[in-house]
This record gives structure tokens, C-alpha cells and sequence, in this order.
């Protein structure tokens, strides 16, 4: 999982990303992100999800026909989504 974050004067933030791991009904994700510009009233979130199923997943084993492979992880599913944005009032 990954975010573009933007406030409504026009920045764009950076961060740390640290990933994210889950369940289907439990995932958790977290990032660091640089400091915020003072005059911004509003962040708008947009979270970028990458789904796999691969035989690295915790407790899990490969299904289905492969489809990527590195030569460490199979991965037999693979998706790609963006969820809708996550509007944030900021107060000073």
C-alpha cells in the first residue's frame, strides 16, 4: 500500500513508507511524512493497493497457475486498485 498526499495550496509530500500486511478484513500501513506547509487548510489522502498472493505470504501457499516469477516469489494473483480519496481538515 502507498499514498499520494496533497494539500490545497498545490504540495505534494514525500515520506518513509512502511509498506503494509494484512488479512483480508485487517491490513495495517504506515508512513512518515515530511513536515506539512503551515498555510494548508486541508491534506487530501488517496491510498494506492497492490494485492498478491504469493508463496511468501505468512502462512500461506501458493494457488492457481503462476504468473510472476523472480526466481524467490511466486506470484499465483496480482492486483492493482486506488480507493477513494480521504479528505483531512487540518486546525492550527
Amino acid at each position: 500500500m502507498d499514498f499520494t498526499i496533497k494539500d490545497d495550496i498545490g504540495n505534494v509530500y514525500g515520506g518513509t513508507n512502511f509498506g503494509g500486511r494484512g488479512f483480508p478484513n485487517d491490513i495495517s500501513t504506515g508512513k512518515t511524512l515530511e513536515k506539512i506547509d503551515e498555510r494548508a487548510k486541508t491534506l487530501t489522502i488517496v491510498p494506492h493497493v497492490r494485492l498478491t498472493k504469493s508463496s511468501e505470504n505468512d502462512g500461506e501457499q501458493p494457488f492457481g497457475e503462476s504468473v510472476v516469477s523472480n526466481g524467490t516469489t511466486e506470484v499465483a494473483d496480482y492486483k492493482e486498485t486506488t480507493l477513494a480519496p480521504i479528505v483531512i481538515n487540518l486546525q492550527k
